[in-house]
């Protein structure tokens, strides 16, 4: 329990899925390794459980739109995926750590409860728009995410590293952008990440964006907008 309050009891996690095929129709099927919804707090932090695995032995599901899967992707050999444009919906996708998602169009993830994850150390390079319509995309410590330009429209944004677009970030209708920074002992540099907006950077009514220095060593995020509104 520690020293905290358990709410809702705790939580399991997703569990293991693995699926070994010759051929595989993924949009006539549903794969879920979904956590348990509740969670519990210790002082004022809160943990929830993680997603689960869901081994696949081909990379041949990997398409767009990209749905109906529930855990973190685990497909032998791949650590990369280049795919023209990508539609995350109708599911909670992971990718693992040092994942490398370069897209050539335009990124959308909507859809109830979806959300797109990148483990630690990936790097998710979008040559078009970014849209977050209602849903998470959450790249974990020391990743970062370029961008020709980005929407968070009711939708979070949840990011441990830097931030690059070329043009607009625009936060709106009860959007949220949390900006995590990271270590900056031994490093040579003194902010944690860094926020380069080449164009505007609109914050709605209702919407934020929340920088977040590093629990221990004290580095923040550096914001460097062309224009802030």
């Amino acid at each position: 329990r520690g020293e905290g309050d358990v709410g809702d009891g705790g939580a399991g996690g997703g569990g293991r899925i693995a699926v070994i095929y010759q051929a595989c129709d993924l949009p006539s099927v549903r794969l879920s390794a979904a956590p348990g919804k509740s969670y519990f707090t210790d002082a004022d932090e809160t943990y929830a459980a993680e997603m689960g695995t869901v081994y696949l032995s081909t990379a041949k599901v990997l398409a767009s739109p990209l749905s109906g899967i529930n855990g973190r992707l685990v497909i032998p050999g791949v650590t990369s995926w280049s795919p023209a444009s990508l539609a995350v919906s109708d599911g909670a996708v992971g990718l693992g750590d040092h994942f490398q998602l370069t897209i050539a169009g335009n990124l959308a993830v909507t859809g109830t409860a979806t959300q797109l994850r990148l483990g630690t150390s990936s790097a998710l390079r979008c040559a078009g728009n970014v849209l977050l319509e209602g849903q998470k995309l959450l790249l974990n410590s020391n990743s970062l995410l370029t961008c020709s330009s980005a929407t968070i429209k009711t939708g979070q944004l949840v990011l441990k590293g830097d931030l690059t677009i070329g043009t607009d970030l625009t936060v709106t209708n009860g959007g949220v952008y949390f900006a995590y920074a990271g270590a900056t002992n031994g490093q040579p540099v003194d902010y944690g990440c860094r926020v380069v907006v080449t164009g505007n950077m609109v914050i709605g009514s209702s919407s934020w964006i929340y920088p977040c220095s590093h629990l221990t060593d004290g580095g923040s995020p550096l914001f460097l907008p062309q224009n802030l509104a």
